[in-house]
């Protein structure tokens, strides 16, 4: 039973941990984040770290200001792909496909559900039992710390015909 489990695990969900806190999940159908913010010692409150940008959902995980970058830089890249260090997106484009960002504008497709940051691992192991992104999301704001508040979630537009 264990052995199928973590072949499942393997073969379609990806965790990236982050240094920072966060969780954005995206289960297929929904990409949803905490609102949750870590400075120091201090817990804030950020508007929303999922975006919808020309049809696209993006979500970023790590250093508030590398994210705000990507954010901008996502919305028009004909300018300089900003400095990512520890940071890492995960961009859902309009035809479903999940793609990570991580230091480099060549992101790498994800196959099935996927989770970052702090939190990621969390709401990794809730969507392999069951659970929706954002189901996945609050049990990972229970567990981590650096994971908390209102979860705010996005779906894709529907296509149109």
């Amino acid at each position: 039973m264990m052995k199928s489990i973590l072949s499942l695990l393997a073969a379609s969900v990806i965790a990236v941990p982050s240094a920072r806190s966060t969780i954005v999940a995206w289960d297929g159908n929904t990409l949803a984040c905490d609102s949750q913010m870590t400075c120091g010692h201090l817990r804030k409150t950020c508007p929303t770290k999922i975006h919808r940008i020309n049809g696209h959902l993006v979500g970023c995980a790590g250093s508030a200001a590398q994210n705000r970058a990507f954010i901008e830089w996502f919305g028009n890249q004909s300018k300089p792909f900003p400095e990512f260090g520890d940071s890492h997106a995960l961009v859902i484009r309009p035809d479903g496909t999940a793609w990570f960002y991580e230091g480099s504008n060549s992101p790498l497709q994800i196959c099935g559900k996927a989770a970052i940051g702090s939190g990621g691992d969390f709401a990794l192991a809730a969507m392999a039992t069951g659970a929706n992104a954002i189901e996945a999301v609050k049990i990972a704001e229970q567990l981590d710390i650096y994971c908390g508040g209102e979860i705010k979630s996005l779906k894709l537009d529907a296509p149109k015909k």
